[in-house]
């Protein structure tokens, strides 16, 4: 994936797929149970509220994390800010894989 799209700025993509990835390691510190298991994203949604020019000085804060025991779904809020302004916020639904369909089968 481009960092950049055709404008220069940073794409919607990166910034997604960079929440996406740090609300992960987020949970897997709030819930140490979750490092050894297969997690995968259920759902989710983001808010753009800020071009993003550069990568300089930008953070990831993570706003909650939460288990629903009911659904058995973890809950993740997590903003990209760069400095103090707010670039995006995404949530994401996070649940454990009952199959990893695409573990790869040894060579015979």
């Amino acid at each position: 994936m481009n960092k950049t799209n055709k404008y220069g700025f940073i794409s919607g993509g990166y910034i997604f797929d960079l929440l996406d990835r740090t609300a992960l390691e987020k949970l897997n510190l709030c819930y140490p149970e979750t490092e050894s298991q297969q997690i995968y994203t259920k759902e989710s949604t983001i808010t753009y509220h800020k071009q993003l020019c550069d990568t300089a000085n930008i953070h990831c804060h993570m706003v909650y994390a939460i288990f629903d025991a009911i659904t058995n779904e973890y809950r993740v809020g997590i903003s990209l800010m760069q400095g103090k302004t707010k670039i995006a916020h995404a949530r994401f639904v996070f649940v454990q894989a009952k199959h990893n369909y695409c573990e790869r089968k040894s060579d015979v």
